[in-house]
């Protein structure tokens, strides 16, 4: 067992409850332990199933079936497996693991996200994937812009927040990614990342804020 296998699994409730609450669902850390010990909790079916799904990515991660992590197969994967079950709407559930070809609106941003055909999609990320050069500013850069982009049609900031971890831990950069849990810590990542979605220009601001706070040092 490798530092990056020791510390997820000394710490998975806080990994994956770190995920839980992205995009608007709520538990508490002792509910995100007893769904992953117990398989159930006093949280609605859609957030069980969330926290579920964060903690089958994370094995996923984990496992040797991850593959390269700069391949657009490694997003999608991730993708299919946190949208199971999960879906406002049936025509989401259509695209568990398929690049967005429609368009979306994002609560509390007049940011438009870009629609591409799959093909174009599949272009674009790659392109994406090729700027990452074996840093860490490289990968978070990266990790903002598939947040910002929104490929998919939803679960968009999860599939990013385990994409990101699994470059962390695949190219031994040394740290890992925990994002905020308190209602205050949410409420300032929303800000930043809403920042970001309006202003490219605040992209250097935004990783500077990540770094700061949010990567943990394996």
């Amino acid at each position: 067992m490798n530092k990056y296998q020791k510390y997820i699994e000394e710490n998975l409730v806080k990994m994956v409850h770190s995920g839980v609450s992205l995009e608007g669902a709520i538990a508490t850390r002792l509910q995100t332990q007893q769904v992953i010990l117990h398989g159930s909790s006093d949280v609605s079916y859609k957030t069980a199933k969330i926290i579920k799904n964060i903690l089958e990515g994370w094995r996923y991660i984990l496992s040797p079936n991850l593959g390269e992590p700069l391949n657009p197969l490694v997003l999608c994967n991730l993708h299919y497996g946190l949208s199971e079950g999960v879906a406002d709407y049936l025509k989401e559930e259509d695209y568990r693991g398929r690049f967005r070809d429609f368009p979306i609106s994002i609560g509390g941003s007049s940011y438009v996200p870009p629609v591409y055909s799959h093909d174009v999609a599949k272009k674009r990320l790659n392109l994406l994937f090729s700027t990452f050069d074996g840093s860490l500013d490289s990968v978070m850069i990266i990790y903002c812009y598939l947040m910002k982009y929104q490929f998919f049609a939803n679960t968009n900031k999860r599939t990013a927040f385990l994409w990101v971890n699994s470059c962390l831990y695949r190219y031994d950069l040394g740290f890992l990614l925990k994002l905020p849990t308190s209602e205050r810590g949410r409420k300032s990542f929303t800000n930043h990342l809403l920042k970001f979605y309006e202003n490219e220009s605040y992209l250097s601001s935004f990783v500077s804020y990540l770094k700061t706070y949010y990567l943990v040092k394996v």
